[in-house]
């Protein structure tokens, strides 16, 4: 459920499962790839429509 997920996602606990750990590190490590791509992808269509 991803609302629990959420919710019960604590990635400062150290006896937290596999599964838990792995989703902690794709939060981290996918959170600034997302936000680099959203803003290319906006100056990418902006500059098209400038031309």
């Amino acid at each position: 459920d991803i609302a629990t997920t959420r919710v019960e996602l604590d990635c400062t606990n150290v006896n937290i499962i596999d599964g838990a750990k792995l989703n902690c590190l794709l939060t981290d490590v996918l959170m600034p790839y997302f936000i680099l791509f959203f803003i290319s992808a906006a100056s990418g269509f902006l500059m098209r429509r400038n031309k």
